[in-house]
Formats: C-alpha cells, structure tokens, sequence
C-alpha cells in the first residue's frame, strides 16, 4: 500500500471535524504556495540562530532528525499516525 492509500484510509476513518478542519489546512498550503513568503523579524533571527548552529557544529544527522520529527509528529497527532 502507498503513502497516499495509507493517508486517504486514515483519512476516511476520522469522524472528529476539528482534525479533519486541521487536516484540510494543512493539504490547503500545497496550492498556496504561488505567493512570496515573507519572514518575520523574529523569524530571520530563528533562521540565523539555526544557521550559526549548524556551522557550529550544533546539529542531527538525517536519521537523528527523521527520529526527532516522528516522535514530534506522533505527539501533535495523538496517534493518528500509528501503523
């Protein structure tokens, strides 16, 4: 089964219209993404603040990351990403 066939089925088996309101916001960004975006003040200094980690040495290897961004995932989504 695909990515894509695994997400449409867990999909069509949320009844809660808040997740499925969330769920649309975030597939909505993919065709919004013909406009300039523009950071933030605070936002470039985050984006510095990480620069100057990485070229300090201050980062994750993929699979480091991969690990800290599902686990993160897996929180935010109160398990709708189990397999």
């Amino acid at each position: 089964m695909s990515i894509k066939e695994l997400i449409i089925n867990k999909v069509n088996a949320i009844n809660n219209p808040k997740i499925l309101k969330e769920i649309l916001s975030l597939i909505s960004i993919e065709s919004e993404t013909e406009e300039i975006y523009r950071f933030s003040d605070d936002e470039k200094k985050l984006v510095f603040e990480g620069i100057n980690d990485a070229d300090n040495g201050n980062s994750y290897n993929q699979q480091e990351s991969d690990k800290i961004i599902s686990k993160w995932f897996e929180e935010k989504s109160g398990g709708l990403l189990e397999h």
